[in-house]
């Protein structure tokens, strides 16, 4: 709990305010003692002093009337700047009241009239004892009261030079002292009072603060929940969507006639790639969270990207009837450096949006130059204008909230993930730009992309067309972890070609044992391995000196931002996602170490865009291996030899309790369906993977759909070619 320490200003105010606020009740008592102190010792001599006497009183009794009153008045209005000038009146005025009560005694003393001295003294210390309670709430208040009384006192009776009252002398002294300590000791335990009064105080508005506070934390707490509870909904929606059309039309196209077939299969891609692109949403913010998207800085052909992304959003226009049309502004440098697959997808998310939710007109792109800092530089405005529904002052400030579009009514007419916009103004952000947004309801919408570019100099055709210089990992000494037979081929002929040396082993306490007997530049840590995984091996190496210092790439197919950090946590330096992509894995490997890898030439070839309709990609997974024939064709073959039983061989460690090998099976068929880009079976076997990981059990609707795509998969690599393709990869 906070430690509250109250201001002394506070504390001083609030001494001084108990003093002010009993100072009309105990001057009315003063006075009333007063005038009873006079009429016993009226006497016809005695008349005139008396009454002087009690003038002074009473103006000493009216002047501390006037400053309690004042105080309380001005406090109360704000008025009072110094607190310390308060309490040095307050003691002037008691230093004065205490002294016409000592003035009593030094002119009025009735010495030989035993019944007055009796009275007179009882009287003055019941007035010295009675303020105690009111004057001991301010610090150092009383003790100028208590002896201002006191000396004039002890002074009247020295005078009277007596031995009877020299002997009374010193005991009203003392007793003035005495009454001195017991005010000391009370105002203390009204400081005390005080400070814990104020800590108390203290601690309820803290207490009010963070209840109000934790009200407003659960208040968004609920929110979001209920925008990811909504979000998970409509992903539900997304993805049962197409993969129920997916199901349908494959059903249908069994029995269809070939002209039929054609329209089905055409459907089932369209269906697989609005699938993809919501798979590739989802796994692009969870980079984005994670801290791991990387902007690329390289030349690039402007028009090149701009006529991408006509080639992606115009046909999707013309059939909603809308124009799409793509305006350059003068000025536009035609070569630029920066990140152009990023840009490309910032402008295909923004246009495809405003194609979505436009029903009339058109959609815009328009690109302007802005100031520059210099000449080697462009600020290039992307302007993404739409004549559709437009968007309220409220809407906009929800549009770049994850999880959330602008009206859910219009979410599930339309569709989407509701990530495209987080995505596009976290890219734009990564690459030194914003986003701005102007709307209207009915008035259509413009999202405005400002992002700094490096201007590139004009190549030559000639320059254009040359083939890269091929990539080099020259001199690099790798060690790979990975379970997985035709993972750790692939791995190692993709090194071996750049010019590595590898070293193969199949398990995280194989990895450690290698690495403390040999020196390497890198190690590739699978990270779901039998025996010691690759998080318990990487903390193994970096907890020993001889291999704390070697850079450890994880290698695995979870790329969520919890498996991220894990990766990160356990101390490996990056993390590498499964099914790998040459470019990203060699550029990788060249961060952590000596090499400079350069571009690689994709091999040329006829290949079928899709084998099956969508079950296979056999054109990507060749442009994931950097057009390489003879590797496809070699994990063609290994898949078919190693994985054809894998289904039965899950359903038989489930039947025997081995979860963990189910796991094993389900995570590397996954990795190799998506090394073939087999992207039904891959989403599959990561269905089934999760549960077994969460649940430790897997359901049986998931085990059976993972049986039919792993049928589908292997029908689609044995089935006879179609005219004109080329088989020979399929039938290596």
């Amino acid at each position: 709990m906070t430690n509250h320490a109250p201001p002394q200003a506070a504390i001083l105010r609030a001494q001084i305010r108990l003093v002010h606020e009993h100072a009309a009740l105990g001057q009315s008592v003063t006075i009333a003692l007063g005038l009873l102190v006079a009429a016993v010792l009226w006497t016809t001599d005695a008349a005139r002093p008396l009454l002087v006497w009690l003038a002074m009183l009473a103006a000493a009794c009216a002047l501390r009337i006037w400053l309690g009153a004042r105080f309380l008045r001005r406090d109360a209005a704000g008025l009072v700047r110094s607190y310390g000038a308060e309490l040095l009146q307050l003691r002037i005025a008691v230093v004065l009241s205490g002294a016409a009560w000592g003035a009593i005694v030094f002119w009025h003393y009735p010495a030989g009239d035993a019944a007055g001295e009796v009275f007179l003294s009882v009287a003055t210390m019941g007035m010295a004892s009675g303020a105690v309670s009111m004057l001991a709430n301010a610090p150092g208040v009383y003790p100028f009261y208590a002896l201002a009384m006191a000396f004039p006192f002890v002074l009247g009776l020295l005078g009277l030079g007596s031995p009877r009252h020299a002997l009374l002398a010193p005991s009203a002294l003392l007793y003035a002292f005495a009454l001195i300590v017991v005010a000391r000791k009370y105002q203390h335990h009204v400081t005390e009072t005080l400070e814990l009064r104020f800590d108390n105080e203290a601690l309820i508005a803290e207490l009010t603060a963070s209840r109000e506070q934790a009200l407003a934390a659960k208040h968004e707490a609920e929110s979001a929940n209920e925008a990811k509870g909504a979000f998970l909904a409509d992903m539900s929606h997304e993805f049962r969507t197409p993969l129920n059309g997916i199901l349908a039309l494959s059903q249908l196209a069994k029995d269809a006639d070939p002209v039929a077939q054609g329209d089905f299969v055409a459907r089932i891609a369209e269906a697989a790639s609005h699938l993809h692109h919501i798979v590739d949403d989802i796994l692009d913010f969870s980079r984005i969270k994670a801290g791991r998207m990387q902007i690329d800085e390289a030349p690039f052909d402007l028009q090149e990207v701009l006529n991408g992304v006509a080639a992606a959003v115009a046909p999707i226009a013309a059939l909603r009837s809308l124009a799409f049309t793509v305006d350059v502004g003068s000025g536009v440098p035609p070569r630029l450096v920066g990140d152009a697959v990023r840009l490309r997808q910032i402008l295909i998310n923004l246009a495809g949006n405003g194609v979505k939710f436009t029903d009339r007109g058109g959609v815009t792109i328009a690109v302007r130059a802005l100031a520059a800092p210099d000449a080697e530089h462009a600020r290039l405005a992307f302007e993404v204008r739409d004549t559709g529904i437009g968007l309220t002052r409220d809407q906009v400030g929800e549009l770049f909230r994850p999880f959330s579009q602008a009206a859910s009514s219009t979410a599930r007419r339309i569709g989407g993930t509701g990530l495209g916009l987080v995505i596009s103004r976290r890219l734009a952000e990564l690459m030194g730009g914003d986003i701005a947004v102007r709307s209207a309801p009915g008035a259509g919408s413009t999202f405005e992309v400002v992002v700094p570019f490096g201007i590139a100099p004009a190549v030559a055709p000639a320059e254009t067309a040359a083939p890269a210089a091929p990539r080099s990992l020259t001199g690099l000494h790798v060690l790979v972890a990975e379970d997985d037979g035709i993972n750790r081929q692939l791995v190692e002929q993709f090194l071996v070609k750049a010019g590595a040396s590898v070293v193969l082993v199949e398990n995280g306490e194989a990895a450690v044992s290698a690495a403390r007997t040999q020196r390497f530049d890198a190690v590739l840590m699978d990270v779901h391995m039998p025996v010691l995984d690759g998080l318990a091996a990487t903390r193994l190496l970096r907890a020993d000196p001889r291999t704390a210092g070697v850079p450890v790439l994880g290698v695995t197919g979870r790329v969520f931002e919890d498996d991220v950090r894990a990766c990160l946590a356990a101390g490996m330096n990056d993390h590498v996602a499964k099914p790998v992509r040459l470019d990203e894995l060699f550029e990788k490997l060249c961060d952590w170490t000596r090499c400079r890898p350069a571009a690689a030439p994709v091999t040329p070839g006829v290949l079928p865009e899709r084998v099956a309709g969508a079950v296979v990609d056999l054109g990507r997974a060749l442009a994931r291996l950097d057009g390489d024939r003879e590797l496809l064709a070699e994990t063609l073959r290994m898949f078919r030899l190693q994985e054809r039983h894998t289904p039965q061989h899950i359903r038989e460690a489930l039947a025997a309790g081995d979860v963990d090998r189910a796991h094993r099976l389900a995570h590397t068929l996954g990795s190799l369906a998506a090394a073939i880009e087999a992207e039904a079976l891959t989403l599959a076997c990561r269905q089934v993977e999760a549960e077994l990981w969460t649940k430790r059990a897997a359901d049986e609707a998931r085990l059976a759909e993972l049986e039919r795509l792993h049928a589908e998969v292997f029908a689609a690599l044995t089935r006879p070619a179609a005219p004109g393709a080329d088989w020979g990869i399929m039938r290596a």
